[in-house]
C-alpha cells in the first residue's frame, strides 16, 4: 500500500469510528491505510482531561499537526507569486534547486523555501502539462559516464620530462586555503583540431576558458592569455596537469620560463587527483555535449558558460558565487557582489 498523510476527512472518520467502538485493524480498512498509521495517529493526536480519560478529535489532531509542520519548517507553503518569480529566474541562469533555496537564504538572512519544495512545485508543474510552465525542461540533465578501460601509452623512447609529481604541490593546494593553485584540463569536442583549455582554481572554483589547437605550443599561450586576465591576473600560483601528450611532451620544458610558474603532474591513470577540473568539465557538458562539433563554436559562447559558471552559486562555497570568493580579501568574509533574486 503507498504511503499518503491522513487528510481532514480521515482524521474525521476515526473520530466517529471510535466513537462507534470499532477495532483500529477494521478503521484502518475503512479508511484506506495501514493500521500502523491508525495507531500512530490516534497517539500522537490525543487528547487527556481532568479525570485522565484519553479521547481523540479530529479538529485537534488536523491542528497539532499543521503546528508540527511549522515548527519543524516543512510546511508545505504553495509556491507562487513573487517566490515563484524568483525560482524561474533562478532556474534560467542554469541554477540547481538547491542553488536557488541556499542562494535565497544568503541574500534574505531567511529561509524562502526548501529544495525539496522546489523539486515537489517543479514535478508538480509537469503533471499539468495542458496549463503547467514546463519548468522541468529548465532542470540541468546529466548522463551517466559510461566505464571505460584505462588505456596507458608508453613515453616515446628518447624523451623524458623533468616532471613534478602533484604530491610536491604545496599544502596551500592541497588543502585548498590559498586562490591561486589551478588544475587544467582539454575537454574534446567531435574529433578535430580544436579543444578547449579549462583552468579552474582549487580554492574558489573561479573557471577560464579558452579555444585551442590541440598542440602544445598553443594550450601554453592559451593560459597564457587567460592567466593575464582582469581577475587572474598575478594570482596563479601553480598548475596541475594530467599526463597527456599535449602537456607534457609538447615543449614542457619552456612553460615555466613562458608562465612563470611550477607545473606538476598527476599520476597516470589518477583523475580523482585533479577532481576540480574534471567536474568543471562535467559541469560545461550541460552545454557543450559531447560530440559537439567545437571549430563551430565562437569565443563570445565561451565567455558566455564561463560567464554563467562563475556566477552561479556553489553549495560547497556556502552558496557564494566563485567570483565571489575569488575576489574577496583573505581572512573575511565574501561580499555579495550582486543579489540575484532580492
Amino acid at each position: 500500500m503507498k504511503y499518503h498523510q491522513l487528510t481532514q476527512k480521515q482524521r474525521y472518520q476515526i473520530e466517529n469510528y471510535l466513537a462507534l467502538k470499532i477495532s483500529i485493524t477494521e478503521i484502518a480498512n475503512k479508511i484506506g491505510m495501514h493500521r500502523s498509521s491508525v495507531y500512530r495517529e490516534i497517539k500522537r493526536n490525543s487528547l487527556k482531561d481532568h479525570w485522565g480519560d484519553i479521547s481523540y478529535e479530529a479538529l485537534s489532531a488536523e491542528g497539532q499537526t499543521e503546528a508540527r509542520r511549522r515548527e519543524s519548517g516543512t510546511s508545505r507553503r504553495k509556491i507562487k507569486g513573487e517566490l515563484l518569480k524568483k525560482i524561474i529566474l533562478g532556474l534560467d541562469l542554469h541554477f540547481s534547486p538547491e542553488q536557488i533555496a541556499g542562494r535565497l537564504k544568503l541574500e534574505s538572512g531567511m529561509c524562502k523555501t526548501s529544495s525539496s519544495s522546489i523539486y515537489r512545485h517543479i514535478w508538480r508543474d509537469s503533471g499539468d502539462w495542458w496549463e503547467g510552465l514546463g519548468l522541468y525542461r529548465k532542470l540541468r540533465r546529466f548522463v551517466r559516464k559510461r566505464s571505460r578501460k584505462r588505456c596507458t601509452r608508453p613515453e616515446p623512447k628518447g624523451i623524458k620530462s623533468p616532471r613534478l609529481s602533484v604530491r610536491e604541490r604545496p599544502m596551500a593546494a592541497e588543502n585548498r586555503t590559498e586562490i591561486g593553485h589551478i588544475e587544467r584540463d582539454l575537454m574534446e569536442g567531435k574529433r578535430g583540431g580544436v579543444a578547449i583549455n579549462v583552468l579552474v582554481d582549487r580554492k574558489s572554483r573561479y573557471t577560464a576558458l579558452g579555444s585551442v589547437k590541440r598542440n602544445g605550443e598553443s594550450i601554453q599561450c592559451s593560459t597564457l592569455e587567460i592567466k593575464n586576465r582582469k581577475l587572474l591576473k598575478k594570482k596563479i600560483k601553480t598548475i596541475t596537469n594530467d599526463n597527456g601528450y599535449e602537456f607534457i611532451f609538447s615543449r614542457f620544458v619552456n612553460a615555466k620560463k613562458k608562465l612563470g610558474l611550477e607545473v606538476y603532474f598527476t599520476d597516470p591513470g589518477s583523475p580523482w587527483q585533479r577532481g576540480t577540473v574534471e567536474n568543471t568539465i562535467g559541469l560545461i557538458r550541460q552545454f557543450l555535449p559531447k560530440k559537439t562539433n567545437l571549430n563551430k563554436i565562437k569565443k563570445s559562447e565561451i565567455r558566455k558558460i564561463e560567464k554563467i559558471l562563475n556566477g552561479r552559486p556553489r553549495k560547497i562555497l556556502n552558496f557564494y558565487t566563485p567570483t565571489e570568493i575569488l575576489t574577496s580579501k583573505s581572512g573575511k568574509r565574501p561580499k555579495i557582489q550582486q543579489k540575484i533574486f532580492i
